[in-house]
């Protein structure tokens, strides 16, 4: 280790890149100058990424983490399977515990980058549970441009991992959900009035939703081209922008349907969305739930949560379930 300063800047630079961000953090609180210059510099996006979390939990929180992706946990009942035990990598003597439902899970270890390298193709008894979900593309005709679009009137900049994935029908396919539908609203971004998030008046737009339980997903995109993004989850509302089984008139949008009455938006709020080219959220007087910050990280957790919800009816080994599990669910 002591010789470890003495290599050159970019070898260094090489070798703390590839470290889990609580291992280069420790390192930077451990080691001395250039050491810790270095790895301080490697962390910004984790200092920036903790900034704008504080910040949308202040703003649209509390944080629930199972209300989606927390969609199956473990009990000592299933230690005792062990065909649940060998799917997983446990033993019989492994202690399981719950973790609480306002804490994000640490993916540091998947080095989440955007490319969904971690999404693998399902395979086994658990595809063919799964075959069938998700049958049609998340974009239908022109929803895709209509957002991008709409995205740069506003000067937003959308998270690229959410438009590689909403782009993709083959990745879509590889979440094991059973009811949701990815679905990119039509019609851009929405305008959320200031009086729902802190003062800020952001934007989202819905890309999932369940008829069933009655719930839809949206991203939340703070205004500003460097504005941060979250994802939120509606409960309470009647109607799915996502839900093409049935046309709405274009006035149900602006405040002649199920917002008309709402006290949370005002004349102003539908005037300013109108002035930026977009339209008003149709949901305002729904519930709203912060269920994850960044997209990416929210969706491989809701996909193990789902994995591990197919595990518990039948046996198998999915690739990458079992590091998530250790280091979510053992002590």
């Amino acid at each position: 280790m002591a010789a470890f300063p003495r290599l050159p800047e970019e070898l260094i630079v090489e070798i703390l890149s590839d470290l889990p961000y609580g291992d280069l953090e420790n390192v930077a609180w451990t080691l001395k100058h250039p050491i810790t210059e270095i790895s301080i510099s490697l962390l910004q996006s984790v200092f920036k990424s903790r900034r704008d979390t504080k910040r949308l939990i202040e703003r649209l929180g509390p944080l629930d983490t199972h209300a989606l992706s927390g969609l199956c946990l473990i009990d000592q009942d299933d230690i005792e399977r062990p065909d649940f035990l060998d799917g997983l990598g446990l033993s019989p003597q492994t202690v399981v515990k719950v973790p609480p439902d306002n804490r994000l899970p640490n993916l540091d270890y998947m080095h989440l980058c955007g490319d969904f390298g971690w999404l693998e193709p399902l395979t086994g008894q658990i595809a063919e549970e799964a075959e069938g979900n998700h049958a049609n593309p998340a974009v239908r005709g022109p929803s895709y441009d209509e957002l991008i679009s709409s995205a740069d009137r506003v000067g937003v900049t959308l998270p690229p991992a959410f438009l590689k994935f909403i782009r993709d029908a083959e990745l879509q396919k590889r979440i094991p959900a059973i009811g949701d539908i990815f679905c990119l609203e039509s019609g851009g971004l929405r305008k959320v009035p200031k009086s729902l998030d802190g003062g800020v008046g952001g934007y989202q737009i819905e890309f999932l939703f369940d008829a069933q339980s009655g719930y839809q997903v949206h991203l939340y995109i703070e205004p500003g081209s460097d504005g941060a993004s979250c994802v939120l989850m509606e409960s309470g509302s009647t109607y799915s922008g996502c839900d093409y089984s049935h046309q709405v008139e274009e006035e149900y949008f602006d405040g002649y349907g199920e917002n008309a009455h709402c006290p949370n938006i005002t004349d102003q709020d539908r005037q300013d969305a109108k002035k930026m080219g977009v339209r008003i959220i149709h949901s305002p007087c729904s519930e709203f739930t912060l269920i994850g910050i960044d997209f990416e990280a929210w969706l491989a957790a809701k996909y193990y949560g789902h994995l591990l919800f197919h595990l518990h009816n039948s046996a198998g080994d999915v690739p990458g379930l079992k590091e998530y599990v250790k280091r979510e669910f053992v002590l």
